[in-house]
């Protein structure tokens, strides 16, 4: 088995922060387990202790980013997420203009650490600036060490990665933002944006299946309607409800000529169109006038 010097050095550092190894005990495991072993030895063990209603470790990561194994949602796997995470530094760069300069602090602390009083005093958009970083999961914040002291590392294992985005072109010729309410808006549309990926690329990779068969055999719109009333009450849910039939009722819809044949489908969706209110009736109306000139189909219910 041939280990580079340096995933045997994360996989001795996963086993110190997952099992509260020692050191000694965690290099010569480190050194002799296959992969499979490895990922076992910890994702077997945490999920024996949780089956026990045991803690883990308090040192183990929410979420560690390293060249050779990733953990992401309390599960470590090999592999990296480099490519999205570098992708994450650029937008971060784009979408705050003091975000290079605090990431260069933190490269140059000790740990790779700073204290919150110290980047309050040091940076004027401190707030916007770490909630971004914070949000890509650019940097963490530390257990509290002692009382009214809050403290933020960047992820030691991705600092190499960090050192190599900063210094490329890439990162030199992004464009720069000047209006603050734009910045905000920006952090604000990336962040959603990065939730929803993460959201999917779990469900993508633990939950397909269950997803699967929940829109297979469960979903319906009397369930749908039920949720709803529970959610705005009986007077209120059917607003809700037919915003949203009107949203998704004309996907991919087939479209019939006067001859009975088919012409082609809709393929668009009313949340491209419009918002759910009146409003989208005067959209929606020259989407469908267009249509008709290209399919020569009547939209008299329109006219």
């Amino acid at each position: 088995m041939n280990l580079s010097p340096d995933q045997v050095d994360e996989r001795r550092e996963l086993l110190q922060q997952c099992l509260s190894m020692s050191i000694i005990r965690a290099q010569s495991y480190a050194n002799s387990l296959s992969d499979e072993q490895f990922l076992e030895a910890i994702n077997g063990t945490t999920r024996n202790m949780l089956g026990m209603n045991m803690k883990i470790p308090a040192t183990f990561p929410d979420n560690y980013f390293g060249q050779y194994y990733t953990i992401q949602n309390g599960r470590l796997r090999s592999g990296n997420v480099w490519n999205q995470l570098e992708l994450d530094i650029l937008q971060c760069l784009t979408a705050e203009q003091e975000a290079r300069e605090v990431l260069e602090y933190f490269l140059n602390q000790p740990g790779f650490q700073a204290d919150f009083t110290v980047i309050k005093a040091r940076f004027r958009r401190w707030r916007n600036t770490l909630d971004s970083l914070l949000g890509f999961k650019l940097i963490r914040k530390l257990p509290a060490s002692a009382k009214d002291v809050t403290t933020y590392a960047l992820y030691a294992e991705m600092v190499s990665l960090l050192q190599r985005v900063l210094a490329s072109p890439r990162s030199q010729e992004l464009p720069v933002i000047n209006s603050e309410a734009a910045q905000a808006e920006l952090a604000y549309v990336q962040q959603m944006e990065k939730e929803f990926e993460e959201y999917l690329r779990d469900l993508l990779t633990n939950r397909l299946d269950e997803t699967l068969e929940f829109g297979r055999e469960k979903m319906s719109i009397a369930l749908v309607t039920h949720y709803l009333e529970e959610l705005f009450g009986p007077m209120l849910y059917f607003d809700v409800l037919l915003a949203l039939a009107h949203q998704y009722g004309m996907t991919a819809t087939e479209i019939i000529n006067p001859e009975g044949t088919r012409a082609g489908n809709t393929g668009f969706h009313l949340a491209y169109s419009a918002l759910p209110a009146p409003a989208r009736h005067s959209p929606l109306k020259t989407s469908c006038l267009a249509m008709r000139q290209r399919t020569c189909v009547p939209t008299d219910c329109l006219d």
